[in-house]
């Protein structure tokens, strides 16, 4: 198994659907674990059981409805055999920015991911492939889920083949030096980031 291209919803081979304007095609695109004729087999696939997982995490006070137009594209581009699955374990109960979950950690929000993910795919086996798309601070927790889930011995996450990560806005190499001084007490704990802002130093 390579990491050989990119995963496109707008595969060459991908056909347009009735009445489907080909100038308003959106792609995702994200390195692929499978060479581009599996992927283009799974997406083309006219089955109509759910096997392949794309779990949407949203970043920092956010929440998964945030995903929801993305969501909906997916599934509407995909077809009956994507189950996308916008993670709602990090979200707000009430909302109140001043105390989010996201504010734990990214390995507590991480390992909360990882849990979810986990009771997902127990629910649905039929599924044999996974993604994961993170937004921000979603990215964050989605590759510390990753680190959780993956079995080194099999190489599958979840159980499942993993086909794209993908992460929008994400900062991976931490937020120091780019915001201002006048804010940078924030990510030491203070009342609007606490611990999860800490660990974006």
């Amino acid at each position: 198994m390579k990491l050989k291209t990119w995963l496109s919803m707008d595969s060459p081979k991908r056909k347009n659907k009735p009445g489907e304007d080909p100038q308003e095609k959106v792609g995702l695109m994200g390195w692929s674990l499978l060479d581009t004729d599996q992927v283009d087999d799974v997406l083309e696939s006219d089955t109509c059981e759910e096997t392949h997982l794309y779990v949407l995490v949203h970043g920092f006070n956010s929440k998964a409805d945030h995903l929801k137009y993305l969501a909906d594209h997916l599934r509407n581009r995909l077809g009956p055999s994507a189950l996308v699955h916008a993670a709602k374990c990090n979200e707000a109960r009430i909302a109140n920015p001043f105390m989010h979950p996201t504010h734990d950690g990214i390995d507590t929000g991480g390992e909360r991911l990882a849990a979810e993910v986990r009771e997902v795919v127990k629910r649905h086996p039929a599924l044999k492939f996974i993604s994961f798309i993170g937004n921000s601070m979603g990215g964050l927790f989605a590759r510390y889920a990753l680190g959780l889930l993956f079995d080194s011995n099999t190489g599958l996450v979840a159980g499942l083949m993993p086909v794209t990560f993908m992460t929008t806005a994400t900062p991976h190499l931490g937020v120091r030096g780019l915001i201002p001084k006048a804010m940078q007490h924030m990510l030491n704990g203070g009342p609007v980031s606490g611990y999860g802002g800490r660990s974006l130093k």
